[in-house]
């Protein structure tokens, strides 16, 4: 019954917002070897009409190099690993790269580079509804483009952090509980 809630909750956060853009990025691989990208467990989501509420309604975006997405995932173990109140079942600091991770990289009022990460140990599925509304099946959640939604419970499986990645500090790291 909790799986069939949660889903449910997935299927109407993901249905509140088009998205026109968004950038995906590999783990130690060029951008451009697509057949790599299909298999990277991270993207950078970069439509503003999704990344609105991340981002407090800041429009000013910023795309990360290669060379970044490797600090950035630096930053994710190094925070991990200083963490010692992390359920650690899912979120490890070996375990990083088998994590689905979504960045949305944004510059905040002060001028500082800050990078929203929403993590899923698992590939998501979102319930599709006939047009009078009935469950009819799932499908896979396109999680290269849409914001995770709001996951209620789940543990370790589901996070989210912020970084501030114009001085290289984790401001926030929230982990589900267990229900």
């Amino acid at each position: 019954m909790k799986k069939v809630i949660i889903l449910a909750v997935t299927a109407v956060a993901a249905i509140g917002c088009e998205t026109k853009s968004s950038e995906s990025y590999t783990d130690k691989v060029s951008i451009t070897d697509d057949k790599k990208q299909e298999n990277s467990r991270f993207t950078v989501i970069s439509d503003t009409l999704e990344t609105i509420a991340v981002t407090n309604g800041n429009r000013k975006l910023w795309k990360p190099t290669e060379e970044q997405i490797h600090d950035i995932e630096a930053i994710i173990k190094s925070t991990v690993a200083k963490d010692s109140s992390i359920g650690n079942r899912h979120l490890k600091p070996d375990s990083i790269g088998s994590i689905y991770k979504q960045y949305i990289c944004y510059v905040d009022t002060n001028g500082d580079s800050l990078v929203f990460v929403n993590a899923s140990c698992i590939e998501r599925e979102v319930l599709v509804t006939d047009s009078a509304g009935y469950a009819i099946k799932f499908k896979k959640f396109d999680w290269r483009n849409r914001i995770f939604g709001e996951v209620m419970d789940g543990g370790d499986c589901f996070w989210n952090m912020l970084i501030n990645f114009s001085n290289e500090t984790t401001l926030e790291l929230n982990v589900n509980g267990e229900a």
